[in-house]
């Protein structure tokens, strides 16, 4: 009986590595899907299933857009509900208003270079850097920044982000978290080596890691004092970054991306995924005072 259960287990399992294969080699997948989203718009549990592999259009509001490639669930979901409708929803929107008012910009832990894109397309004249060390990604980073002509102001930065230079230690998540050496840097090292004078707006995410990012930053906070969306899964995370901040005078907003933003007095675990570090100035001109 075990045997007969092996066998039909291998022969499932063949007939779905051969059905993706031919599902993959359909032609005009995203023709047909962008006819179908004007029509109905199918549940996330189909659609996360209706991929395909090439760039599309992204529209942010009526006056910018962007070409990405349909490379991971995180653009499917763009494809099929729009740019900051679903994925991220809150903190895209707020990024998308800061990019529009920063002159430069850190993306760290970059992934697939959504919110670094998006502020090279929102602002022609802010210099973005994008920190990714795992090599999948800075290959979508790359394709991305080509397909919309960002060279000359979105730069990607093979490196791990941290608290001390050299070479670090990683999950490789994109590979059964498989443990790999990647080069490091503290952002403040960077920001002293390409004589940057200035550094206005951060993203950061970076698994848990981000206390050790803020620690590697200490004088470019002193010296700047820059806008910081970061992903806080922890309370240990968060008294760790609450710590390194606490003489800078921040407000603190706790971002739920389903149920909006509100103002706290101490960090914690967030809500949903992030929170928004700013001054009392940046907080009025997101009208969330």
């Amino acid at each position: 009986m075990r045997s007969r259960i092996k066998i039909v287990s291998k022969i499932l399992y063949y007939m779905r590595n051969i059905l993706k294969k031919i599902y993959w080699k359909l032609p005009f997948k995203k023709k047909l899907f962008s006819l179908l989203k004007n029509i109905y718009v199918p549940s996330s549990d189909i659609y996360k299933h209706l991929r395909f592999s090439e760039p599309f259009k992204a529209h942010i509001g009526k006056d910018y857009s962007f070409q990405i490639y349909n490379s991971s669930i995180i653009e499917n979901e763009i494809f099929w509900n729009g740019f900051g409708n679903t994925w991220e929803k809150e903190s895209l929107n707020l990024w998308t208003k800061l990019s529009k008012i920063s002159s430069t910009i850190f993306d760290i832990g970059a992934n697939n270079g959504i919110y670094a894109i998006t502020s090279a397309a929102v602002n022609s004249n802010a210099t973005v850097y994008a920190f990714e060390p795992l090599d999948i990604f800075v290959r979508e980073i790359n394709k991305n920044i080509k397909i919309n002509g960002f060279q000359s102001r979105l730069f990607p930065q093979k490196l791990a982000v941290g608290d001390k230079d050299g070479i670090c230690t990683i999950d490789d998540y994109s590979n059964n978290n498989k443990k790999i050496d990647v080069p490091c840097i503290t952002i403040d090292k960077f920001v002293r080596t390409q004589k940057i004078d200035k550094v206005d707006l951060v993203k950061m995410d970076v698994e848990n890691y981000e206390p050790y990012v803020f620690l590697g930053m200490k004088e470019t906070i002193k010296n700047f004092r820059p806008t910081i969306l970061v992903e806080i899964l922890t309370d240990e995370c968060a008294a760790m970054i609450e710590e390194v901040i606490k003489d800078y005078n921040y407000k603190f907003y706790n971002i739920n991306e389903n149920h909006g933003v509100r103002k706290v007095n101490k960090l914690t675990k967030s809500d949903y995924w992030n929170y928004l570090l700013c001054s009392e100035e940046i907080a009025k001109f997101l009208d969330l005072t």
